[in-house]
């Protein structure tokens, strides 16, 4: 039997930046020029490049920018979206070129990135969100938790990088649909796809406490085009915070539909009732939700259904939409090199994410911990800058290019010390 796979790839890009920046580190200017090989078709090739440029300037202050962001087509195979596509590319370019400022002016490269990072509240682009996280702090932790300062072995080096990107989509909306049934059980319609990220969980448990109702009531349907309620897409980082605030607003509206019906059978305002463990409770009183819906037609029967949508503002950026949330991560890597080989052994990887409330922590620590597992490989967002910085530290050779495999390390090793020798006479 013969199996194989099919699909698009990662937009190989090149990358120059070119920077202006004062002697005790300010950076003032950046020009970033962004060309990605979108393959024989540009499937969603453009979106990428609007995002890598949008990307480009990374999470520090800078006044002037100019960029210049495109794709072209190529004899190669079309390329696609992937993992907040543009950004790691963009990434692994800007953050090398913070740890060579960093270098050329004698100074920590911690401590470049902390002067120039954008506070929260500040704008990332004139007339779009503010920023809505503190990145000093969780670079700060990040680079306690490597280990920062302290010393390091022969061999091996310490690198860190920080990166953002606009969450959730500038043009998309959500709509969700809350059932409560007959027998008191909750059912959930949303369009998000469950692939691993633990999306149903996290929707069961904001319908469970928005509702009142215990965990264990809810169920959320698989998506369904024919019955499920419009939503853009599973993408983009968006559907715990869009999908979760539409089916949160279903909730709500499921609940006062309930609370209204329980009134007169409780003989008080509706503002007076609460709901608890999936019981609606005036003083003494209390019935189930089950026995509200049925009190109320009158038989075993009937349903609430409450709906939901969320829709993101406009914005004077850029991009036209406002952004919904800004991602922030962090990385630092401890690194071997074996100067013989060129191998590469992480040491230790700290990875950081500013999630804000977490709904489920496990769930959250999980997709970090699998994000960063995944990202060793392709080098996804500031991994690759990290490990790249902790192996220039290591051996004082800086790489330009990715994969950084094995090969390319060794020859970048060989390379360095040729040019080292004094040249031979002829």
């Amino acid at each position: 039997m013969e199996e194989n796979a099919r699909t698009i790839t990662r937009h190989a890009v090149s990358v120059v930046i070119k920077t202006a920046v004062t002697r005790d580190g300010t950076l003032l200017a950046r020009e970033c020029d962004v060309v990605l090989d979108t393959g024989a078709y540009a499937d969603i090739g453009p979106r990428v490049a609007t995002k890598a440029g949008y990307r480009a300037p990374g999470p520090y202050r800078i006044p002037t920018l100019r960029i210049d962001a495109k794709c072209v087509y190529t004899n190669n195979v079309p390329a696609g979206a992937y993992r907040g596509y543009g950004v790691p590319q963009v990434t692994w370019a800007g953050e090398s070129q913070m740890d060579v400022i960093a270098e050329r002016l004698g100074l920590d490269p911690l401590a470049l990135r902390l002067k120039n990072l954008l506070k929260r509240g500040e704008e990332y682009v004139a007339g779009d969100t503010p920023i809505d996280g503190d990145l000093a702090e969780g670079l700060e932790q990040t680079a306690r938790a490597v280990g920062w300062t302290a010393p390091l072995a022969r061999g091996r080096g310490r690198g860190l990088a920080c990166a953002m990107k606009d969450g959730g989509g500038t043009h998309s909306t959500s709509t969700a649909i809350v059932r409560i049934n007959a027998d008191g059980s909750v059912d959930v319609l949303a369009g998000s796809v469950e692939a691993g990220q633990g999306i149903r969980t996290a929707l069961a448990q904001i319908t469970a406490e928005t509702l009142g109702v215990p965990f264990a009531s809810v169920v959320v349907a698989a998506p369904d085009t024919s019955v499920t309620p419009y939503d853009w897409g599973t993408s983009a980082s968006r559907s715990t915070t869009i999908m979760g605030l539409a089916v949160q607003e279903a909730a709500r509206d499921a609940r006062e539909q309930v609370l209204a019906l329980a009134a007169p059978l409780l003989e008080a305002e509706a503002s007076m009732l609460t709901i608890r463990d999936g019981a609606i409770t005036h003083g003494d009183r209390t019935m189930t939700v089950a026995e509200v819906i049925s009190g109320h037609y009158g038989l075993v029967g009937g349903e609430v259904a409450g709906v939901g949508s969320f829709v993101p503002g406009k914005s004077a950026g850029s991009l036209g939409g406002a952004t919904v949330f800004w991602e922030s991560g962090m990385g630092a890597a401890e690194i071997d090199v074996d100067r013989e080989t060129g191998a590469v052994t992480v040491l230790k990887y700290i990875s950081a994410a500013d999630v804000g409330q977490a709904i489920n922590p496990r769930e959250c620590a999980a997709q970090d911990e699998g994000a960063a597992m995944q990202g060793i490989g392709p080098a996804p967002f500031c991994v690759a800058p990290a490990i790249g910085s902790a192996l220039a530290q290591a051996t004082g050779v800086r790489l330009t290019e990715l994969p950084m495999t094995p090969e390319r390390v060794w020859r970048a090793l060989r390379d360095a010390e040729r040019g080292s020798l004094p040249p031979t006479s002829t």
